[in-house]
């Protein structure tokens, strides 16, 4: 699947997958598990990293809009154990949307997520 109008590269954002993927000096934290599962999807398809929907093909803007407003429910919602997850979501899809240019990669110092990334509290 290749990514969407208004997205970035598809190699761009394979190149991220992968730099998510080598950050891991061991098990990964929620915040890099969501962005990664949302770059996966950008390129991939299959459920959404949010919502688990299959219906819509992924890349497309109601898929992205409907993934993000999942995420921002998450958020800005009762606490949960799946904040930073959600927050690693909407970061690598606005990032990939052009909405940032802090990489999803780029986002995260120490295993928790800077003050600037989108939706952080």
């Amino acid at each position: 699947m290749a990514a969407g109008a208004g997205l970035r590269d598809r190699e761009v954002i394979a190149a991220q997958v992968v730099a998510l993927r080598g950050d891991a000096a061991g098990p990964a934290g929620e915040f890099e598990c969501g962005a990664l599962a949302a770059l996966c999807w950008l390129l991939e398809g299959g459920p959404g990293p949010v919502t688990g929907e299959v219906g819509s093909r992924a890349g497309t803007t109601r898929a992205i809009v409907r993934e993000l407003a999942a995420a921002e429910a998450v958020i800005y919602g009762a606490a949960t154990d799946r904040t930073d997850f959600a927050r690693g979501v909407e970061h690598a899809l606005m990032w990939a949307q052009f909405v940032t240019c802090s990489t999803p990669a780029g986002a995260t110092v120490g295993g928790s997520h800077r003050e600037n990334v989108p939706g952080a509290r």
